[in-house]
Formats: structure tokens, C-alpha cells, sequence
């Protein structure tokens, strides 16, 4: 696990890289105590270079969540994509994170009924 904080005309950006699992958790969680405790703003986490994340990565997020929260800080998950994104739409954190909203499945006045369509 990887990560490099830098900020730029849009504010703080945390970019992560690597598996975000128990061992990356671990490792991150200096950088998102210096976040926390040693920045002003809200706070982007970019995770386009983030392949795997388990509970142990969903845990540290809520930490940095949870914690900017309590300052009155926004956080805003970027780059998410494939088994990261999955996960967090899976606990219905996808709009709490301000993540795209997923594309629905079918077209029409019967998928919007919720029918399937026919294979």
C-alpha cells in the first residue's frame, strides 16, 4: 500500500495505491491520523490504483469518514473501480462517499416497473 497526499485548486487529494486489505489498512493509518489531525478541508481519496479492498480497507475508510465528519469535513471517494466500488455499493456507501450512481439495468417503461428483460 501506497499513498501520497498532495492538494491542489480543488482541495486535499489522497491518492491510494495497492491492495487496500488488512496489511494496507495498517499502513495507511499514519497517513489518515496526519489527515485527520494535521489538515484543514475536505478531503478527496483517490482509489484509481486500488485493485482489492476488504473490511479491513472498508474499516479504515469509515475511520477517515467518521473522523472528518466530526471536524465538519466532507470525504469524497474517487477512482473506485471493479471489487472496491462493488463493496462499497454492496453496504450502501456508494452515496454517502459521493460515488456515480450505478447505470440501471434494461430501458423502458418496463424496467422502470422493475421487469426483467427477456435473454
Amino acid at each position: 500500500m501506497n499513498a501520497f497526499l498532495s492538494e491542489d485548486r480543488t482541495g486535499l487529494r489522497l491518492q491510494v495505491s495497492g491492495a487496500l486489505d488488512g496489511d494496507g489498512a495498517l499502513a495507511l493509518r499514519p497517513v489518515l491520523e496526519q489527515v485527520v489531525t494535521g489538515t484543514t478541508g475536505d478531503v478527496v481519496l483517490d482509489m484509481t490504483a486500488v485493485g482489492f479492498m476488504d473490511g479491513c480497507g472498508v474499516g479504515a475508510v469509515a475511520f477517515l469518514f467518521k473522523r472528518l465528519a466530526a471536524q465538519g469535513r466532507a470525504l469524497k471517494v474517487a477512482g473506485a473501480t471493479a471489487q472496491p466500488l462493488a463493496t462499497f455499493r454492496r453496504l450502501g456507501l456508494g452515496q454517502v462517499l459521493g460515488l456515480p450512481v450505478p447505470a440501471r439495468r434494461g430501458f423502458g417503461f418496463a424496467a422502470a416497473l422493475g421487469f426483467a428483460r427477456a435473454a
